[in-house]
């Protein structure tokens, strides 16, 4: 695996050098939205809160929507929904200030992706059909369409509607030819993680269907590809993590341990949080069903703990879920039903803050879908 950070540390050397407050505010809104690709919800809101501050300072209304939507993405990736839509009208109001329509499209994604992850797919999809007509005439708007059309392929493959999810995400694919390396792999990852979810237990539960595995598998090795090629050491660990799920649902045992095992060193090594939990829950999972639940409980502990830091609450339910299983196979039962209770009462606590917060979410948008 290409080891290094050197994407992630020469845009920290940038930072950490910049003469000015300007030229420190501009390299940090480049980390940030290299840790928001990523997926790193903890330090891409770190580096983009920081950049909120300089450009809130400076009276930089470009600046700042950038800022606020990097931030309203990594909250997204902590499951911080409600937060994450406020941001987002945070970064609209200001990208309108500035008559900026890149940053006002990129707002639009930033609302979709949270409205998504509240399951308000009808209102999601309306956003992202708004972004993209925003956007339609606006010079230099590549990489935003391209998020927009990503966005949308996913909506449609959460209503089911795989047929068209692929055909976006083709339509995406062949946007990102001409834009950079970064948006053409998370184009490839998209799909392939999308018949993935589908298939998997965590998510989808449909039939394991041997064409479209190998399909995901094609889309997550081409991504792996490209970020190899330019020495992004984050993206590299996740998709080699996402491709050892892959394998481990091929029940090609021995490889999928190597693929998740070398992803989860590398993730803690990077203290790459997303990576390091999705890694370990699977490769607890792979133990789990090869007969080895002791080794799954020591593995699920550590995801869990990562996870409170700042991975998403679905990951965090799914790896308690493993670990009652695996307690129930150690002989355990108290444990497992221990682990059960926290379960029911983390979803029935959450169940009811989204419930809340798609009320709220929905009141927050409402003048975006249907200004009159």
């Amino acid at each position: 695996m290409a080891g290094t950070t050197a994407k992630a540390d020469a845009l920290r050397r940038t930072v950490d050098s910049s003469a000015d407050e300007r030229s420190r505010l501009y390299a940090l809104l480049d980390l940030a939205r290299h840790y928001v690709d990523a997926g790193d919800g903890v330090r891409g809101l770190e580096s983009a809160k920081e950049a909120r501050l300089i450009a809130l300072r400076l009276w930089d209304y470009e600046a700042a929507a950038h800022a606020l939507n990097s931030i309203s993405v990594s909250q997204y990736h902590r499951s911080e929904y409600v937060n994450a839509i406020a941001t987002a009208l945070d970064a609209w109001d200001y990208a309108a200030r500035g008559k900026n329509p890149l940053e006002l499209g990129d707002s639009y994604y930033s609302i979709g992706l949270s409205l998504f992850g509240l399951g308000l797919i009808e209102n999601s999809e309306r956003v992202v059909s708004k972004g993209l007509a925003t956007i339609a005439d606006a010079a230099g708007a590549l990489d935003v369409r391209i998020r927009l059309t990503r966005m949308l392929a996913i909506a449609r493959y959460a209503r089911d509607s795989m047929d068209e999810a692929e055909a976006l995400l083709a339509k995406a694919i062949s946007l990102a030819q001409r834009s950079t390396a970064t948006q053409l792999a998370a184009c490839h990852a998209t799909w392939g993680v999308i018949w993935l979810r589908r298939m998997d237990e965590q998510y989808g539960g449909k039939p394991i269907v041997a064409e479209k595995l190998e399909a995901a598998r094609l889309h997550l090795e081409k991504a792996l590809l490209i970020s190899e090629r330019e020495g992004d050491a984050l993206l590299v660990t996740d998709r080699v993590a996402i491709l050892g799920v892959v394998a481990m649902l091929e029940k090609k045992w021995d490889h999928a341990e190597e693929l998740l095992g070398r992803a989860m060193e590398n993730a803690r090594a990077l203290d790459y949080v997303r990576a390091s939990v999705i890694s370990t829950v699977y490769l607890a999972r792979l133990y789990l069903e090869r007969g080895d639940p002791r080794r799954a409980t020591s593995l699920l502990g550590h995801a869990i703990e990562q996870a409170r830091r700042g991975a998403a609450d679905d990951v965090l339910i799914y790896a308690r879920t493993l670990l009652a299983r695996a307690y129930d196979k150690e002989g355990k039962p108290g444990a497992a039903a221990d682990q059960r209770e926290l379960i029911d009462a983390f979803r029935e606590a959450t169940a009811g803050a989204r419930k809340r917060s798609g009320a709220e979410a929905t009141r927050l948008v409402a003048r975006l879908i249907d200004p009159a």
